[in-house]
């Protein structure tokens, strides 16, 4: 049993000591310089050894400024990476990180608020990170005036929930910029329907709005101060990003957004766009491109890998039943004559913003997909709930398998089965048992075209239009795709899945425009991660490819991808 699995299976049955043993292990990691994370020695090592790089001067290299705010450990240690990178390279970079600030609007926690402790913990990370590099860094409050919260205040205070989203500040829809940011934070999917219930939801709605006021002024006051031609941020979507994004679109700034990859310990990096994976330069000269015997092979590996657990970001499927029969028998498959495996996704995730095209909310497209299937007892649906309902913090508070469960109880037709989140059934088995797939922006559909299945998309996710799904834009096509795929047999060659470019996508989203920097790694996003140095030399150019095409995307404005 891995490390991974113990910690999940303590956190569920002893929540006391689990939270007893985060809060010594943090306390250790951070107060003790024995139990120092292994970054933090390595910072100390390379500053003894020939300090940070020099910094550009003011009227020579490129003026880069990292909007560095979200303070994830990861994070933190892909921008630093990136900025001494760039300081090589002549370039002058500037520094902003967030001294909590911005407590009370802040997506590093969830619902009902982040707690003082989790802020400090945060806080002091940075703090021991910057101090240990030596690096000269400025804090959100030197920004700060108090006017401007008081005018946050001001704008919202006798506003209904329903107003809350139409309010503006300084020609900014702020009430509809920061719901990514409410969204996340609250664990729901449709703040109206479930704050109308809860206070506390509108509260938050709030406190996001009035800090939006008084990041917009802070980011003014800091474009103002330090003139950058480039902003470097993660993200983009979250509230203090999502303001200095606006900001700099305002301003005719060039800005560059970086979040995590799809391959192990990698990230995307995009121009002048929020985090938007059907966005990534790139794709339209690579997919002509046939794959070498090597990339088909690593290709193979990594789908392997994925179904057993490997290289991804949680580790769902460490213990899983692959047995098809037995999953047949202990659904109840044999019956029907055809089989839908339907995935949805977190309702609130910030990667499924703004890609609806005919369901408003994934509740919609789950409760029409059943009443289709409700009136033909003949083809079977097995939604498989996502694993991660029952492991993020949170996930529970607008749970699928909760609503499915209130909405129909016992009326729920014989002829749709449910996967809970907690299911040891293994999705792969379950893709090689299904005729279609149906999915919003999961990461299955892709994974099921490599199987040759057909998959129908109700999202506009990043494979969205690539060839090798088919994508509805009515309820009535989507319901004859169905039918198509279902009901009339699948020898059609209207529908015919092309592989091979499912294959040159896969590929391409996975390997060319996901940077893996060999400098930084993170067990793939589970602990804090490592820094692998010998010399800052190591990031001068020519060292590294994945450094090189960051660093002239930055600069130069090229595509970031290999």
């Amino acid at each position: 049993m891995n490390f991974v699995l113990i910690k999940k299976i303590i956190k569920k049955q002893f929540p006391l000591l689990f939270s007893f043993y985060q809060k010594m292990f943090w306390f250790l990691r951070l107060n003790i310089p024995t139990y120092y994370p292994q970054i933090f020695k390595k910072l100390k090592e390379l500053s003894r050894k020939e300090g940070l790089p020099e910094n550009g001067k003011e009227d020579e290299g490129k003026k880069v400024f990292f909007f560095a705010i979200r303070q994830d450990a990861l994070h933190i240690a892909w921008e630093f990476t990136i900025a001494q990178a760039l300081r090589l390279r002549g370039c002058k970079v500037d520094y902003l990180s967030c001294d909590g600030l911005v407590m009370d609007a802040c997506n590093e926690s969830s619902y009902p608020k982040l707690t003082q402790e989790d802020c400090d913990r945060c806080r002091k990370f940075a703090s021991l990170f910057y101090k240990s590099a030596s690096m000269e860094i400025s804090w959100l409050n030197k920004f700060y005036d108090e006017s401007w919260l008081e005018e946050g205040k001001g704008l919202i205070s006798d506003l209904e929930l329903s107003d809350l989203v139409t309010v503006k500040y300084d020609s900014l829809s702020i009430g509809e910029l920061v719901r990514p940011s409410v969204c996340h934070f609250c664990r729901l999917e449709d703040i109206e329907k479930y704050g109308a219930d809860d206070p506390r939801v509108v509260e938050i709605y709030k406190n996001f709005l009035i800090w939006a006021v008084v990041m917009i002024n802070v980011c003014k006051k800091v474009l103002d101060h330090y003139k950058p031609e480039v902003v470097v941020m993660i993200n983009g979507l979250f509230m203090t990003e999502r303001m200095m994004f606006e900001l700099t679109k305002r301003n005719g700034i060039r800005s560059v957004i970086i979040e995590t990859g799809y391959a192990p310990d990698s990230l995307v990096v995009l121009h002048n766009q929020y985090i938007s994976y059907g966005q990534i330069d790139g794709w339209d000269n690579y997919k002509t491109k046939e794959l070498t015997a090597s990339e088909n092979q690593r290709l193979d590996d990594m789908m392997s890998d994925r179904r057993h657990g490997k290289g991804q970001a949680v580790d769902y499927w460490a213990k899983v039943k692959d047995n098809k029969q037995l999953i047949v028998d202990e659904l109840g498959l044999a019956p029907y004559k055809s089989v839908a495996v339907l995935f949805p996704n977190i309702t609130w995730d910030s990667a499924t913003y703004g890609l609806e095209v005919m369901f408003k909310t994934l509740h919609d497209w789950v409760e029409s997909t059943i009443a289709y299937f409700k009136a033909r007892e003949d083809i079977v649906l097995v939604i498989r709930i996502h694993p991660a309902e029952a492991t993020w913090s949170g996930a529970m508070r607008d749970s699928v398998m909760l609503w499915l469960n209130g909405k129909y109880g016992s009326e729920l037709p014989q002829n749709v089965k449910i996967v809970p989140p907690e299911s040891e059934l293994s999705s792969y088995a379950l893709m090689e048992l299904a005729d279609v797939g149906l999915v919003f922006s999961s990461t299955t559909g892709m994974e099921m075209s490599l199987m040759g299945k057909r998959v129908i998309v109700v999202g506009k996710t990043h494979y969205w239009g690539r060839g090798f799904t088919f994508e509805p834009s009515t309820e009535s096509e989507y319901y004859d795709m169905m039918s198509d795929f279902l009901l009339r047999g699948l020898g059609n060659e209207k529908y015919k899945v092309d592989i091979e470019m499912a294959r040159r996508y896969t590929n391409f989203i996975f390997y060319v425009a996901s940077l893996q920097l060999k400098q930084v790694t993170a067990n793939n996003f589970r602990t804090v991660p490592s820094l692998w140095l010998d010399s800052y030399k190591d990031l001068e150019p020519g060292k590294d490819r994945a450094i090189d095409t960051i660093c002239d995307g930055i600069i130069d404005g090229k595509q970031f991808v290999l």
